[in-house]
């Protein structure tokens, strides 16, 4: 009867394993899909960035800083 327990008992301990595996990787999934819509996100306001930077430098001219 004790081995029966045992097995029991971890077939107890692997069923949740394995939901917390499924729960894990929901989650890693959902991490992944957010990081890729960051990136898109971050390449996207990078180009807008360096256009606003491009506009800048060329409407002012060259100056040294205050400091000179």
């Amino acid at each position: 009867m004790e081995q029966d327990e045992r097995f029991t008992a971890l077939e107890t301990k692997i069923s949740y394993l394995e939901d917390t595996v499924r729960t894990l990787d929901a989650i890693v999934r959902g991490h992944h899909d957010e990081l890729e819509i960051l990136k898109k996100e971050v390449k996207f306001l990078s180009g807008k960035v360096s256009d606003l930077m491009e506009i800048e430098g060329s409407s002012r001219p060259e100056r040294k800083p205050p400091h000179y």
